[in-house]
């Protein structure tokens, strides 16, 4: 009977896992992208890196407060309605960026755009709808369907510096965008469902059998459970996204020359994927939070590779694969513990508020590494602020406890 169930959840759940997948790629391009802008805007306009990368605080903050009114649309629209409608709204703010003057609020104001497609392009979208599909195989599911993080990670700062390389940085903001439209929007049209309206018969395909027990959404809010994940949520993708927005940056500033440090960035993607399936495969067979805990603090090793070994390549490419392991497993620990100790019935919901923190941490990590580099004139002490901020993220998951009786297991 286990066996019938679990091979039913891949046949009726892979064209969701597949597109969200795909979905996931697209929303990497405004962190693993914007680290190759830095400079090309710093020598066209003069102005300083924490300038620059302050601009991602803006759509952090307007996403923080909005997304949570987003994730309510996706418990009543389905999942599916809000990706397609949201991926368009992405592409578009991705090829407004393009318009960037030579006044520093122009880059900030358009950077505010792409906080209003973020809001709605959340990571509760594609939790959502892959989790609606699966139960017994949750957590690997989620992990293959954000394996389109490392694909993104990877492709995604080669095809910008491609497009900079060949069109200059207006016209790789408008092919980013463009690829999305071409590419990513007719796999979600064609594949991306919501099993939980397939199960009220809303969608024209067949019904998922995923229980959708869980918290109503004021209980939820108020759970310990909730408090946790969303601390752990926020300070471990605030302190690993701070980091990978800089790390072409912080390589160039140790003597790598640019287009090495790009492809060196790119092999994120491949232990990420690696990282994401192991957190997967362990996530469904032994303790949730030990595992999560383990990989959301697994960045500390990188950070001291990076300052032991200054400017020394193998020694960067070994923190990199760290790196790409961590990237694999914390974010994918985070969501698939809140399916469990949340609940799926609100789950759009009460995972859009831990979103909204996740997408104010994508903003405020990379300025922080920004603001401390102006400042001091290096990324040392940057490192040092980083360190407990993901033990702490690492002791909340640790921490979280017996599920509680929301559990699906």
């Amino acid at each position: 009977m286990a066996e019938t169930r679990t091979s039913g959840e891949w046949r009726t759940g892979w064209p969701a896992l597949i597109a969200g997948g795909a979905g996931i790629a697209l929303t990497t391009i405004h962190i693993y992208a914007t680290g190759l802008f830095i400079q090309p805007l710093e020598a066209e306009f003069g102005w300083p890196r924490a300038e620059v990368s302050s601009a991602m605080v803006l759509p952090s903050i307007i996403a923080f407060f909005l997304t949570p009114i987003g994730g309510r649309f996706i418990d009543r629209l389905g999942a599916r309605r809000v990706a397609l409608a949201g991926t368009i709204f992405y592409c578009l703010a991705v090829m407004a960026l393009s318009f960037t003057a030579s006044w520093i609020f122009s880059w900030w104001l358009l950077w505010a755009l792409m906080g209003f497609a973020l809001s709605v392009l959340s990571p509760a979208v594609w939790s959502t709808g892959v989790a609606s599909w699966f139960d017994r195989n949750r957590a690997v599911a989620l992990a293959l369907a954000f394996c389109g993080t490392g694909i993104g990670a990877s492709l995604v700062p080669i095809l910008t510096n491609w497009l900079i390389n060949n069109y200059g940085w207006r016209g790789a903001f408008v092919g980013l965008g463009l690829t999305g439209l071409a590419v990513i929007l007719p796999i979600l049209f064609l594949f991306f469902f919501d099993g939980r309206r397939a199960t009220k018969g809303e969608d024209k395909v067949e019904a998922s059998a995923v229980p959708l027990g869980g918290y109503g959404v004021r209980e939820g809010l108020r759970s310990r459970a909730f408090f946790r994940l969303a601390v752990a949520g926020f300070g471990g993708t605030a302190a690993i996204v701070g980091v990978l927005v800089h790390l072409v940056p912080i390589l160039s500033t140790y003597g790598v020359d640019r287009t090495t440090a790009a492809w060196l960035v790119g092999l994120v993607g491949i232990p990420s994927i690696i990282g994401r399936l192991s957190v997967g495969f362990l996530l469904d067979r032994f303790s949730g939070p030990a595992v999560g805990a383990v990989s959301i603090s697994l960045p500390i090793l990188s950070v001291a590779l990076l300052v032991l070994f200054p400017g020394n390549v193998p020694a960067a490419i070994a923190a990199i694969i760290i790196l790409g392991l961590s990237i694999g497993g914390e974010y994918d620990a985070v969501i698939y513990l809140s399916t469990r100790y949340l609940g799926l019935k609100n789950f759009g919901s009460l995972f859009s508020y831990i979103a909204a923190l996740i997408t104010l941490g994508l903003g405020l990590g990379p300025a922080l590494g920004g603001l401390v580099y102006d400042l001091s004139g290096s990324y040392q002490l940057y490192f040092a602020i980083l360190i407990p901020i993901w033990a702490v993220s690492g002791l909340m998951l640790a921490t979280l406890g017996p599920n509680p009786h929301v559990s699906e297991s």
